[in-house]
C-alpha cells in the first residue's frame, strides 16, 4: 500500500486525478485530454509502476492515448 501512495502522489503532482474502481483497481484520469489509465492496486509485475508512469508521460506529451 505504501508503494501505491507514492505512485498516487507522483501522478497527482503531475495533474492526474485518481479514483478507486468497484473491483479494486485505481483509475487515473488526465483532465486536459480526458485520457485515463487503469492500474492494479497490487500489481504483480515489478515494472508495473515504471510502465504506468511512462505511459502517463506519453499521454501528457500528446504522444499516446490511453488503451
Amino acid at each position: 500500500m505504501r508503494k501505491n501512495r507514492k505512485l498516487i502522489k507522483k501522478l497527482e503532482d503531475r495533474g492526474w486525478s485518481m479514483e478507486h474502481t468497484r473491483n479494486g483497481h485505481m483509475k487515473f484520469t488526465f483532465p486536459d485530454t480526458g485520457d485515463f489509465l487503469i492500474a492494479a492496486s497490487s500489481a504483480s509485475d515489478c515494472r508495473a509502476e515504471k510502465n504506468l508512469l511512462a505511459h502517463a508521460k506519453r499521454i501528457e506529451e500528446g504522444r499516446a492515448h490511453a488503451c
